[in-house]
């Protein structure tokens, strides 16, 4: 069951309030992150997703102590807080949901700084595997949208990706199913393809799909 990987800039995550741009290259993923310094009024981060798990990760910023919350949906919030080092810390975990936990089904992930600073680099979204979930036939059509579920089912394939490994990518049950094997993927261009297909695609195929 694989993960997909969301930078801090994706279209899906919405940031209210008091955010600034940053990243580092070689230490942050895709050399991007967004942040704030707590206390600031009004100000959070929205993620909206479609999946059985969530995790955020980002940086520590030497001698600070970062507190954070993250809330599900309707749940309660879970908040997180950092112990202070003269080091600064790369991708660390700020909060985790494994994945099967969630139904799968569309969510929305809120983070609210709490204390110190918040610097969020990228974020994993668990969905259901691609052989689970592979309809044995396609729906019915008509003639005038046969070409168009044909792209659409045709798009599932390999692409290799930078650092090694493939991705497997199609539409899968109203989802982008995404597989990684091997390599820390710094492209999205399987992810970006299959995206594309699902635009082109009818109604059954589009429904209930994350887009970013």
């Amino acid at each position: 069951m694989p993960d997909i990987i969301l930078d801090d800039r994706d279209s899906s995550i919405n940031y209210v309030g008091q955010w600034a741009q940053g990243g580092l290259q070689g230490s942050e993923y895709q050399a991007t992150t967004m942040h704030c310094t707590a206390p600031a009024s009004g100000t959070s981060a929205t993620l909206s997703f479609v999946g059985t798990g969530v995790a955020v990760y980002g940086t520590v910023v030497d001698n600070d102590v970062q507190a954070s919350s993250y809330k599900v949906d309707d749940s309660n919030p879970v908040s997180f807080e950092s112990s202070n080092s003269s080091a600064t810390r790369f991708s660390q975990q700020f909060f985790s949901i494994p994945g099967g936990s969630l139904p799968n089904a569309s969510h929305t992930l809120v983070i609210t700084p709490v204390q110190g600073t918040l610097s969020l680099d990228f974020m994993t979204v668990h969905i259901l595997s691609l052989s689970s979930n592979a309809p044995s036939q396609p729906p019915p059509h008509n003639n005038n949208t046969g070409l168009i579920v044909g792209v659409a089912v045709g798009v599932l394939g390999l692409m290799p990706v930078s650092g090694g490994g493939t991705y497997t990518y199609g539409i899968v049950d109203s989802t982008v199913a995404t597989s990684i094997q091997g390599g820390y993927p710094s492209e999205r261009v399987a992810m970006g393809k299959a995206r594309e297909a699902v635009l082109l695609a009818p109604p059954e195929y589009t429904s209930g799909v994350a887009t970013s």
